[in-house]
């Protein structure tokens, strides 16, 4: 029953394109100061997730070593989506 509630992992590309539209929300917020501090909280909140998780798939954790395809499928993912750019 512990695992019942558990949400599905995201892939890499996954992680990369909500990664990629957060930092485009993080520069339009800085723009547009009407928008609510609480759903900007909330999305630096999921970017800051993101940004761990995707440490998490290239450096692995204390529970699991990383993977090379995970760590190849982000990295393709990263620079089609050109996330330097973005940020």
């Amino acid at each position: 029953m512990k695992g019942l509630f558990k949400s599905k992992p995201r892939t890499p590309a996954d992680l990369v394109r909500q990664t990629r539209d957060l930092l485009l929300y993080a520069d339009r917020s800085t723009s547009l100061p009407d928008l609510r501090e609480s759903k900007r909280e909330e999305k630096m909140a999921e970017l800051s997730r993101n940004i761990r998780d995707m440490k998490s798939i290239l450096y692995g954790n204390s529970e699991a070593e990383p993977v090379a395809e995970a760590c190849a499928q982000l990295t393709q993912e990263f620079f089609k989506e050109e996330i330097l750019y973005v940020s």
